[in-house]
């Protein structure tokens, strides 16, 4: 009798440990995202992360409450909401994938509120939720929206066009065409050893003629 009851007890602590664990452990490892796709239509620019990072853990606080938070946090949908989610404007999409390969929630980030300093999000949990619904997602907002607007900018995905006339300068023609010089200094070894060669020739020339001019000593004819 005692030991079923230590057995109980055992097995009844590895359960409790387990649960913890279960509770404890990060959304990766009970099902949720992964990994982060980001991406903005203003400044044709995206970037990623994984879970591993410490900006990821940053970007999920800033962004995604979860469950009830997320429910807490709704808000009604602002008046200019229903134009911004179907024209471009200054936002950033951050799609979050459960195992690298399947769209979990889609967070769009809106960074430039009219007339706010404020950081709005609407947030989409599920595709079946988009598919059961005309308006599915959630409007929430960013609850230090500058810190959002700090970590988005260091991600390199907030901006001008990475083409824009403002971030590319044409190249310099001058630059890239040869000055005189550069298109000259080879000829001057070319030029001195032509002046040698052309010393040298007509110095040997003229040693040739001047021995045959001279020709072959003379002789005279002496009578006896």
């Amino acid at each position: 009798m005692r030991g079923l009851r230590q057995l109980a007890a055992v097995v009844s602590a590895l359960m409790t440990a387990f649960a913890l664990v279960l509770l404890g452990a990060p959304p990766s490892a009970a099902g949720g995202p992964t990994s982060v796709l980001l991406a903005s239509s203003t400044s044709e620019r995206t970037a990623s992360l994984y879970h591993t990072e410490e900006a990821y853990g940053r970007l999920e606080k800033l962004l995604a409450p979860a469950g009830r938070e997320l429910d807490q946090s709704r808000e009604e949908e602002p008046k200019w909401g229903q134009k911004w989610r179907q024209e471009p404007s200054d936002s950033v999409t951050a799609t979050w994938m459960a195992h690298d390969i399947s769209p979990w929630r889609v967070d769009r980030v809106f960074l430039a509120v009219p007339d706010s300093r404020e950081v709005w999000i609407h947030t989409t949990l599920t595709p079946e939720d988009a598919a059961a619904s005309s308006d599915p997602g959630v409007w929430h907002k960013a609850e230090a929206p500058e810190a959002v607007r700090a970590l988005l900018t260091g991600l390199g995905v907030t901006g001008q066009p990475s083409d824009s006339p403002a971030q590319t300068e044409p190249p310099s023609t001058k630059a890239s065409e040869p000055s005189l010089w550069d298109r000259a200094w080879w000829a001057i070894p070319a030029l001195l050893l032509g002046l040698a060669l052309g010393s040298g020739a007509t110095l040997l020339l003229r040693h040739v003629a001047a021995r045959t001019e001279s020709g072959p000593p003379r002789q005279e004819l002496i009578d006896a």
